[in-house]
């Protein structure tokens, strides 16, 4: 793929989360190519159906999530805590609850999209659970919590919070995300 279409591909994916994420599903595929700098035809050029543009956002998650475990990885043998609260706050500051909840609805509705999420999910699990395993052999996470649930907690406490409340209590969600941290713990 050139460089420019690798670049507008990026840029769409973005824009499509940002917007998915403020409006849900119903997003208009026209704000998200102008939100993205592109023409509509550039956005269809590289995603079909809007189905195959809320699954490329999918897969963005995925990646973004990947290369925090990698840029983690190194200090699990220097601190496991430090390399787990690094991994769940990088996680939580990508705010996929937001997403998430916006997008859940149109899941369930679209054949597609549920055998695309269930096909992305069984993925993320694999790639989630060998950093689950050293949290727990570290003594960071109880044995009985599972991938599934630990991402189900961090979506929940990454949702939107309501309009304000960062100006008037700044650094909640780090609070949030530290309350579960120490919750997970055996």
């Amino acid at each position: 793929m050139r460089a420019d279409a690798r670049s507008n591909r990026q840029d769409l994916v973005e824009a499509a989360w940002k917007l998915l994420a403020a409006e849900g599903p119903d997003a208009s595929l026209r704000a998200i190519a102008q939100e993205a700098g592109v023409g509509i035809a550039t956005l269809y050029r590289h995603y079909p159906t809007r189905d195959d543009l809320i699954l490329g956002v999918v897969d963005e998650v995925q990646a973004r999530v990947r290369e925090i475990l990698e840029r983690h990885a190194s200090r699990w043998e220097v601190s496991p805590e430090l390399a787990w609260s690094g991994i769940v706050h990088d996680i939580a500051a990508l705010q996929i609850g937001t997403l998430v909840h916006q997008v859940s609805p149109g899941i369930a509705s679209s054949e597609a999209l549920a055998r695309g999420g269930v096909e992305r999910r069984a993925r993320a699990l694999r790639f989630l659970e060998p950093v689950l395993r050293r949290a727990k052999d570290a003594g960071l996470v109880r044995e009985d919590v599972r991938a599934e649930q630990l991402m189900l907690g961090l979506a929940a406490i990454t949702r939107a919070l309501p309009r304000g409340i960062d100006s008037l209590m700044p650094g909640q969600r780090d609070w949030l995300v530290d309350v579960y941290l120490r919750g997970l713990r055996p």
